[in-house]
């Protein structure tokens, strides 16, 4: 009896079933599998739909109106008394200008910080009454933009400072004052009869020689401020940081208050402690999530 080749087939394939059946799933098996993806879309919705508000909690804003007073009371008080020691200095030579020695002058001048020429400029300037420059830092000599009355011919405009009666007036020798204005150095002047003296003053350097007393003076000042569960700060003119207490905080702050000075303007910062709240909602099934309230200060560093 012959047997076909695709009967052959047919009874190795049957053998091949019986030898490899096919092995089910156990329910248990596809339960933990639906609970493990249903965890997974519970965490991902979670985290997807979390929805963060911040509310910041202001302060009263009277101790930090007084500490700014106080900063600024103390930073005028230290004005006056750079003044004082800028007059004495153009005082130099007024009973008999003739008689000024420039090797005097420039050491009285190198004691004062900030102070980088003293000038003796006449309304109309002749070989008899020069105008006399004594720079202070030696290295630029000549590259300091010189205060005159009268334009210096063959000295570049650059290095010339003009100035006007109207700017410094010339009656009696009594006046002093200041010279602010855009496109000029920072001069201090005291006027006498005929003409006047001029000091060439380094704002930058002044500010810097200040910057150790301001960092005392106001973390002794904001201290009180520490019990207002909130941050402060004294930021510089070159908006860097010179002192702060309470915690430490990055990013803008929530309140400035200026602090001014001859020589720059500083200013007092609070950084107001924030509430955070969280609601997330997932419905999966019987399934939900809520939310919860939490407190912090904002993390920072200065």
């Amino acid at each position: 009896m012959e047997i076909s080749k695709g009967a052959i087939r047919f009874q190795y394939r049957c053998q091949v079933t019986k030898l490899n059946p096919v092995r089910s799933i156990s329910p248990f098996a596809v339960l933990a599998l639906l609970l493990l993806a249903a965890a997974g879309i519970l965490i991902g919705g979670s985290h997807v739909a979390r929805r963060e508000v911040t509310v910041r909690m202001a302060r009263d804003r009277g101790p930090m109106r007084i500490a700014a007073d106080k900063m600024e009371q103390e930073l005028a008080r230290l004005d006056q008394l750079y003044e004082n020691d800028l007059r004495q200095l153009t005082a130099i030579g007024l009973d008999d200008p003739a008689d000024i020695d420039q090797h005097s002058v420039w050491e009285r001048c190198q004691r004062i910080d900030g102070v980088s020429q003293w000038s003796l400029i006449w309304n109309v300037p002749s070989l008899m009454s020069p105008d006399i420059h004594v720079p202070i830092d030696l290295r630029l000599g000549n590259q300091m933009p010189e205060p005159a009355f009268q334009a210096v011919i063959g000295r570049p405009s650059y290095l010339q400072v003009l100035l006007s009666t109207q700017e410094i007036p010339g009656s009696g020798g009594a006046g002093s004052g200041w010279i602010d204005e855009p496109g000029k150095p920072l001069l201090y002047w005291q006027s006498r009869p005929g003409g006047a003296a001029v000091l060439l003053i380094d704002p930058d350097t002044v500010r810097a020689s200040l910057e150790p007393w301001i960092k005392e003076r106001a973390v002794g000042v904001m201290q009180p401020l520490e019990a207002k569960h909130a941050s402060f700060a004294l930021v510089g003119p070159d908006d860097r940081r010179v002192a702060a207490v309470g915690a430490m905080q990055v990013g803008e702050p929530d309140f400035i208050l200026p602090v001014k000075s001859r020589f720059g303007s500083w200013q007092l910062a609070a950084w107001d402690r924030s509430r955070y709240w969280w609601h997330c909602w997932v419905s999966l099934g019987l399934s939900s999530s809520g939310g919860c309230w939490r407190w912090r200060r904002n993390g920072c560093r200065l």
